[in-house]
């Protein structure tokens, strides 16, 4: 990594890459809304959280090292007008789920090189002139925070 440029931010660029290249996905990208009623299978990387442990606080100097936890939100979206909208969801998780877990480029970004974890989802079918279908995945991700290098 070179200076000036946050892990957390090279993470989510990656993840954004990831969501792209999961087959059967039409549009993926990064802090978009899915709040309409497009056909298409999308998929939208959002900030999510980021949590410290509490032990490092106050254990040690304001710029040291510490390791962070992220939690990313990867939202899924799609409707029912010629699929069944509970299986495509199912099969877009799962292939996000494989890929996010063993890409090599976003486990080199962690501690260790594997401090990646499912974190579960949450998922909203709503009726409406369609069926539509939303999952919210969250993706537990630890990386080193250097505050000398950003």
């Amino acid at each position: 990594m070179t200076d000036g440029v946050d892990k957390r931010e090279l993470i989510l660029v990656r993840l954004e890459e990831i969501a792209k290249d999961i087959e059967d996905v039409e549009w993926a990208g990064r802090n978009q809304s899915l709040l309409d009623d497009s056909d298409i299978r999308r998929i939208t990387v959002l900030e999510g959280d980021e949590l410290v442990p509490e032990l490092s606080i106050g254990n040690r100097h304001a710029a040291d090292k510490s390791q962070v936890m992220m939690i990313p939100e990867i939202l899924i979206a799609c409707a029912a007008r010629t699929r069944e909208i509970g299986p495509d969801l199912n099969m877009i998780r799962a292939r996000l789920i494989k890929k996010v877990l063993t890409d090599e480029a976003l486990l080199a970004l962690t501690v260790n090189r594997r401090s990646a974890q499912y974190g579960g989802l949450a998922s909203d079918l709503a009726f409406a002139a369609l069926m539509q279908g939303k999952m919210s995945m969250k993706f537990r991700i630890t990386y080193m925070l250097d505050p000398k290098t950003l």
